[in-house]
């Protein structure tokens, strides 16, 4: 581990930072209007990557899929690399020190700049990829919360070495045959101060919280495991299901067996998230803010009451950002099209403003390094920036 008389070394001559955001970060709807275009995703495709927004950072309207995360994680990264932080810089090999030790910087940073420590999960999203997340115990960066910047050595709170950092990471990718859909609602929320007022509430409450996160996990990691050792009973599945909605999925029978209970668990996939809906609600009741708003509940029970959906709710901080909904996507016209009904029921809502995002589940391993020309808009971006 290089020390302070490196980076002084490595920073004589100054340091350039250039700061690029995903289109999905950011509402696109002025963009969308500029081009007289519908907010559909055949529109979002035509609008140029990391276009531009027109406006300083603090009037941006984001769409609440972790920007911020996003953006401290592959700033301290990109520092750490450019400083030769550590020996190796090759992330493609997921040596597990060296995405340690950005993640815990990354933590402490974000929580730094934030006010609170939060549930850690966006930062570890952007470092790991999808996963499912156990919390660092908040006490380890305590101490550095508490102290004043430069005042206290961060090397031995940060170190991947410490055993203090106890969070978890399990891998974890969605059921073959489904996809997630990410739309962006009307105006973004203050997440600080919404997650700040959640935060406060008894240990109780987010235990229960936590074990129906794990039912659904659970739920959807078996659809995956099922799919690897039935695959054509599968497939049987999916196409007697996706032509209704998810409430009516626990009525249905069949001769099959094995079919009969792939369709009772993904019955048991929708009522998890529907169970992890109405407690993440009545949270928000409690604590006095709006964690899923009447408004979004509307929509989501209207989302959920499409053939073929499995389940939707409110990302992070919830509040009125973004919603998300699972969908099933068969390769098979004849069955009509639950994203393209979704999409449908979106560009018709009247009580809030719904666009859908391009974004999708991941399945690259979080945090990398990248070539600037195998990234599609990259390099085009980088010259508007310079010049």
């Amino acid at each position: 581990m290089k020390g302070g008389e490196h980076v002084r070394n490595a920073l004589q001559n100054g340091l350039d930072v250039t700061i690029l955001g995903d289109n999905d970060f950011y509402s696109q709807r002025s963009q969308l209007e500029k081009r007289n275009l519908p907010p559909s995703l055949e529109s979002l495709r035509k609008i140029p990557p990391f276009v531009p927004l027109g406006v300083k950072i603090e009037n941006v309207h984001k769409t609440g899929m972790g920007s911020s995360a996003a953006l401290i994680t592959s700033v301290v990264g990109s520092l750490m690399i450019h400083l030769k932080a550590f020996g190796s810089v090759d992330l493609s090999r997921d040596i597990e020190e060296t995405r340690r030790l950005i993640h815990n910087a990354a933590q402490y940073i974000h929580c730094l700049a934030q006010g609170k420590v939060g549930s850690g999960f966006d930062v570890s999203s952007a470092i790991f990829g999808s996963h499912i997340y156990t919390r660092f115990d908040p006490k380890v960066i305590q101490p550095l919360m508490e102290s004043s910047i430069g005042e206290t050595s961060l090397l031995p709170t940060l170190s991947p070495e410490n055993d203090a950092w106890t969070y978890r990471v399990q891998p974890f990718r969605l059921p073959p045959l489904t996809r997630l859909l990410l739309a962006d609602v009307d105006a973004g929320s203050d997440s600080p101060s919404m997650a700040s007022k959640v935060l406060k509430w008894p240990l109780e409450y987010w235990t229960s919280l936590d074990q129906a996160n794990m039912v659904v996990s659970q739920a959807l990691l078996k659809l995956s495991e099922s799919y690897r050792v039935h695959p054509i009973e599968y497939s049987t599945a999916l196409k007697t299901i996706v032509l209704r909605p998810a409430v009516e999925w626990h009525s249905l029978t069949g001769k099959n067996g094995v079919v009969f209970e792939l369709i009772q668990h993904f019955d048991r996939a929708y009522r998890a998230i529907q169970a992890v809906r109405q407690q993440m609600k009545r949270m928000g009741e409690l604590a006095g803010v709006p964690i899923e708003p009447d408004e979004q509940t509307r929509l989501l029970d209207s989302c959920t009451g499409v053939p073929g959906v499995i389940g939707g709710g409110v990302p992070g901080a919830g509040g009125y950002d973004a919603i998300w909904i699972l969908i099933i996507e068969l390769d098979d016209a004849s069955l009509g099209s639950p994203l393209a009904n979704v999409q449908k029921l979106w560009q018709g809502w009247q009580e809030m403003n719904v666009s859908p995002l391009l974004a999708e589940e991941s399945l690259s391993s979080g945090l990398r390094m990248e070539q600037l020309n195998e990234v599609n808009g990259l390099a085009e971006a980088m010259k508007f920036v310079q010049e």
